[in-house]
């Protein structure tokens, strides 16, 4: 089989995408947790932490959607972007201070303690978010 480059950043994209929305919905109707899984982190104001919580997970499902349906992939790539260099901040903070928490990453799916493995994921999707950034701003 010949190598289709359209066909690998499509997979690339639907692949991050499906990520995103699933890891989005599930912060969505698992709120509460998330919100206390952020508090953990002892990095943000407790009144920011409800607001960000929300923000987080509707950035997420929206960035999931984006990057699924095809609409606005540009875009979509540079929300993901951003929210992931948030997190691979957040996450190397957290690790540097010596605190257990659970990573938040996959909240009411399964429990994930942030540890350098959940730091090597976020380091992955954000090359994969990069390299799409690359492909669709030259497309």
């Amino acid at each position: 089989m010949i190598f289709n480059k359209r066909h690998f950043f499509t997979s690339l994209r639907i692949i991050l995408g499906f990520i995103f929305l699933i890891t989005g919905i599930f912060k969505f109707l698992y709120l509460k947790e998330f919100i206390i899984t952020i508090t953990n982190y002892q990095l943000i104001p407790i009144k920011l932490v409800p607001f960000l919580s929300a923000a987080i997970s509707f950035f997420e499902v929206l960035i999931g959607l984006m990057l699924l349906f095809g609409f606005f992939i540009w875009l979509g790539v540079i929300f993901s972007n951003f929210l992931l260099i948030l997190f691979i901040f957040i996450s190397s903070i957290t690790l540097i201070n010596g605190l257990s928490v659970d990573c938040g990453c996959f909240i009411g799916l399964f429990y994930k303690k942030l540890d350098y493995s959940s730091l090597v994921i976020q380091i992955v999707m954000l090359f994969i978010s990069l390299t799409l950034l690359r492909h669709y701003s030259t497309n």
